[in-house]
């Protein structure tokens, strides 16, 4: 019965003329729209705000083979799609990558994407450049972090985050970040980074851990439970 009564007062206070601000103007709006099609699922799309373009891994399908109804469909590769950021018009392609997620280190000119193995290419090209084995890990999150030129690659099933360089993509480290009995098969985290710090969202146990980030040796978070 409280909560009806506050709620019917809250009504009636937000209908009263006297109270009522004038609503504000909508601070987003839709400026263009493009249908970019093709095969394979997406994950996390990057827009890359230095070299406006806009990154859309695609994965990859498996050759189906042709039944009474339907004709036989070839395998499709994974790949990265890239578009202009301002008009949405198709730049290329990276063949040969998909993957989740994708991170773009601006000064290095350099990006990656969350593939198993995986991938290293040039922004300026769409080449792909290198392809990095990461063991036992499945590539799902990704982010760069500009304070040290390091990306961050996370895994589900490993609960860890292997720890690239930027500029050569060397594999620095494989730390633990998640909390172990916690943390389940198949769900998201994101993180940010803002100086020495990063900030993890777990969003299995709704809990935000500080972890602090090593910049000298590239070994990335310490864990905290």
């Amino acid at each position: 019965m409280r909560r009806i009564v506050a709620l019917s007062a809250l009504s009636l206070a937000c209908a009263s003329p006297q109270t009522q601000a004038p609503a504000p103007a909508a601070p987003y709006k839709v400026v263009t729209r493009a249908k970019v099609g093709g095969e394979g699922g997406t994950d996390y799309i990057y827009a890359d705000a230095v070299g406006r373009r806009l990154y859309i891994p695609r994965g990859g399908t498996r050759a189906v083979p042709a039944t009474e109804t339907s004709p036989a469909q070839p395998a499709v590769p994974g790949r990265i799609t890239v578009f202009d950021l301002e008009t949405l018009a198709p730049l290329g392609e990276i063949p040969g990558t998909g993957g989740n997620g994708v991170a773009v280190d601006p000064r290095s000119g350099h990006g990656f994407s969350s593939s198993k193995p995986v991938s290293m290419f040039d922004t300026k090209t769409l080449t792909l450049m290198k392809q990095i084995d990461v063991g036992a890990a499945q590539p799902d999150g990704i982010l760069f972090d500009s304070y040290n030129d390091r990306v961050y690659i996370f895994s589900h099933p490993t609960k860890d985050a292997i720890v690239i360089d930027s500029h050569d993509g060397k594999v620095l480290s494989t730390v633990l970040t998640l909390i172990k009995s916690t943390l389940g098969r198949n769900r998201n985290y994101e993180a940010s980074i803002t100086s020495r710090d990063t900030w993890l969202n777990l969003s299995t146990c709704r809990m935000l851990a500080q972890q602090q980030v090593l910049a000298a040796s590239g070994r990335g978070f310490r864990g905290e439970d």
